[in-house]
């Protein structure tokens, strides 16, 4: 495990399990995914209200806990603002756990400096990703990364990535997804199972059972489908959907015919949730663009259409 080093004598191991039971952390089923895995870079893309933040808080505290003679890690947003979502719930936990361990806590300067359970000392660092010139020259034993798609593929390639070389730091990447980016291609290449260095996950809002799911159902009516597949299906701009295996969504050719009337007479798949007719086909084309196309929210006369032109 990432988190998993030797000192002097015999080697010395952080059980994650226990230590977030200590905590009082749950993790969900892709977190906890996310904490058992070995590989070097763990990419996780995450609805709105997921958790990714208490995720990322957990692995940065597993990481500072770790048995180390010494190590430096940094937690990175695009802002001190969103650093500070993660380094300050940090500080709290280990307030609150450990606070022995705790040999400087410089909150303004987003830096704690901790005693590790091996008798290291472990350093944690607040990084904003708006200020590049800040992210050079350090050799970095770990990264967390938050709120990837904010950050510029220059600051990435140039400033963060660096830093992992030559320590063979681990990184943790987390974010609602954007554009398809680099971002995206670091979840692509950890969705291939094909480098043993990179592994990602997809973590949809309704995932957290402490969500409501009628207020997501709630919000995907009334938000445009490529919005609510960004926000809370965890999907980039633009990435092709998996394909419905009940109603074909999303189709590349127009459906041969479309019906319009009132909202309150729309039908939906019930597996994916996308507009159907009622043979239960989709109404949603997909365009070269990769935007959507909502048959039954063409205008035009009010009525079904004939389910004989299919």
């Amino acid at each position: 495990m990432p988190v998993e080093m030797a000192t002097t004598g015999s080697p010395l191991v952080l059980r994650k399990r226990e230590l977030f039971r200590t905590i009082g952390y749950e993790p969900l089923a892709v977190q906890l995914e996310a904490h058992r895995s070995t590989a070097r870079i763990r990419v996780l893309a995450c609805g709105t209200r997921y958790g990714k933040s208490t995720c990322a808080a957990a692995e940065v505290l597993a990481a500072v806990l770790a048995p180390r003679e010494r190590s430096l890690g940094w937690v990175v947003g695009p802002s001190l603002e969103v650093t500070s979502r993660v380094i300050d719930r940090v500080g709290m936990l280990l307030h609150e756990h450990f606070p022995a361990r705790i040999e400087k806590d410089q909150g303004r300067d987003k830096r704690i400096v901790v005693r590790n359970l091996g008798g290291g000392l472990s350093e944690l660092r607040g990084k904003s990703a708006d200020a590049p010139s800040s992210l050079l020259g350090a050799e970095l034993d770990w990264l967390v990364v938050d709120e990837c798609a904010q950050i510029k593929v220059s600051v990435w390639q140039s400033h963060l990535a660096a830093r992992l070389l030559d320590r063979r730091g681990w990184a943790l990447l987390v974010g609602t997804p954007g554009k398809m980016d680099w971002y995206f291609d670091l979840f692509q290449r950890g969705q291939s199972g094909t480098d043993p260095d990179c592994r990602s996950w997809r973590a949809p809002t309704w995932d957290n059972p402490h969500v409501a799911r009628d207020l997501i159902e709630a919000e995907r009516a009334s938000l445009p489908a490529d919005v609510f597949a960004q926000q809370y299906e965890a999907r980039f701009l633009l990435e092709p959907p998996e394909r419905c295996g009940t109603c074909g969504f999303p189709t590349e050719t127009p459906p041969k015919w479309y019906f319009v009337c009132d909202a309150s007479k729309l039908l939906y798949c019930r597996t994916c949730r996308g507009l159907v007719n009622r043979l239960g086909r989709t109404l949603i084309q997909r365009r070269p663009d990769g935007s959507f196309l909502h048959y039954a929210l063409l205008d035009g006369m009010p009525g079904d259409g004939d389910p004989e032109n299919e």
